[in-house]
């Protein structure tokens, strides 16, 4: 199990709190340092490492959480593409997920809590049949319910049941999206709209 590197995470001390929430950050991202700074006081950020497994890396840290309080919402913020994030050195995808590291990303279990989310932010993650199965498949694994975006224009994300609002003020010179406050982020980076693992699981039932 790799070690994050001290020169690379940076954490905010959460008070005694119901909710928790964590961010983790790969530095690939366009101005990760920003988006890590732009973080709401006591939501904790870690700035993955991009020489070793950024899979390993999200397990050691949340297995290192100890008996603190369970996470109620957990960000990955990296580049991506249909159904595969880039996590530090490493790539999880709908191959790897299976064959690589569904042991580990089992494991996050013991640190969500039983109404966590799991939120993706990178490009296209949720695009197509294979995407949506990717989406499933890490709500499956993790007990969580998962969001990831599903394209990559220029457009704010809106996503009610975090209490992310639509900004008509983006910055449009960079492109991607705001975050609102409330979900703890208020940086920008490459994302857009959010395919939710709930909504999968409904519009299959109905079909």
């Amino acid at each position: 199990m790799t070690t994050l590197s001290s020169q690379h995470a940076i954490k905010t001390i959460s008070p005694k709190q119901l909710d928790r929430h964590i961010t983790f950050i790969d530095p690939a991202v366009d101005d990760y340092l920003y988006l890590a700074a732009s973080v709401r006081p006591g939501i904790e950020v870690i700035i993955l490492d991009s020489s070793t497994d950024g899979v390993l890396q999200i397990s050691e840290a949340l297995a290192n959480l100890g008996d603190r309080t369970k996470i109620t919402s957990l960000h990955i913020i990296s580049h991506g593409s249909e159904a595969s994030l880039q996590l530090g050195a490493t790539q999880l995808n709908a191959k790897t997920l299976w064959h690589k590291y569904a042991d580990a990303i089992e494991s996050w279990r013991k640190a969500l809590s039983d109404r966590a989310e799991i939120l993706l932010y990178g490009c296209n993650v949720a695009t197509g049949q294979i995407g949506q199965d990717f989406v499933e498949w890490l709500s499956l694994l993790t007990g969580a319910t998962v969001a990831a975006s599903t394209n990559s224009h220029r457009q704010c994300l809106q996503r009610r049941q975090l209490g992310v609002r639509r900004n008509h003020g983006c910055n449009q010179n960079i492109p991607g999206v705001s975050f609102g406050r409330t979900a703890g982020l208020r940086g920008r980076t490459h994302a857009s709209h959010l395919l939710h693992s709930n909504s999968l699981r409904r519009r299959r039932r109905s079909n």
